[in-house]
């Protein structure tokens, strides 16, 4: 990868090494003289994002820790987080508060899918909630199941910005 990236910009890559001393990788980049950088062109966005604060969000994962976790980066956000290790749970936390987006790890316990208590839910509620299902499975199949649901996939691991970058889109993308 490294060697692709210095020939497509034209910059030598080299070693230098000694034995019991260690080694030397370098890259050769030309010095700029007397110019002044052009600042990058911020793009304009076409579309407004919403604001993922104030909205309640349920979480389905089989794992203590990162319910916990997820909770507690969603709450700083302004968000109602509600969390549960599977369908049983989630069901129950859905006859007291009304999610606005629901966060699924996709591999739950006991052979249950994220996907399978997504539908619990919707049956349950009446109505299709925006969904982002979280899995490391990246196979076609997997892809194409959440896309037949209608929810949007999140690759793992998840990164904090993205995650709310990408809720802010579904949100947005479900009052339209």
């Amino acid at each position: 990868i490294v060697e692709r990236i210095a020939r497509m910009l034209e910059h030598p890559i080299g070693l230098r090494s000694e034995v019991n001393s260690g080694s030397c990788f370098y890259i050769q980049v030309p010095l700029a003289r007397g110019t002044q950088p052009t600042p990058p062109k911020v793009a304009e966005v076409s579309h407004r994002v919403t604001s993922v604060e104030g909205k309640t969000v349920l979480v389905v994962d089989n794992e203590e820790s990162i319910r916990e976790s997820m909770t507690q980066l969603l709450r700083p956000w302004g968000c109602h987080a509600y969390a549960a290790g599977d369908t049983h749970s989630a069901l129950e936390i859905v006859t007291r508060y009304t999610p606005d987006l629901i966060l699924a790890d996709y591999h739950l316990d006991f052979g249950e899918t994220g996907m399978e208590t997504l539908a619990a839910l919707q049956q349950q509620l009446g109505t299709a909630t925006p969904a982002i299902v979280i899995t490391a499975d990246r196979t076609d199949r997997v892809r194409r199941e959440i896309a037949a649901a209608g929810a949007t996939k999140m690759n793992k691991p998840v990164r904090p910005a993205k995650l709310r970058a990408l809720m802010g889109f579904v949100l947005d993308n479900a009052q339209q």
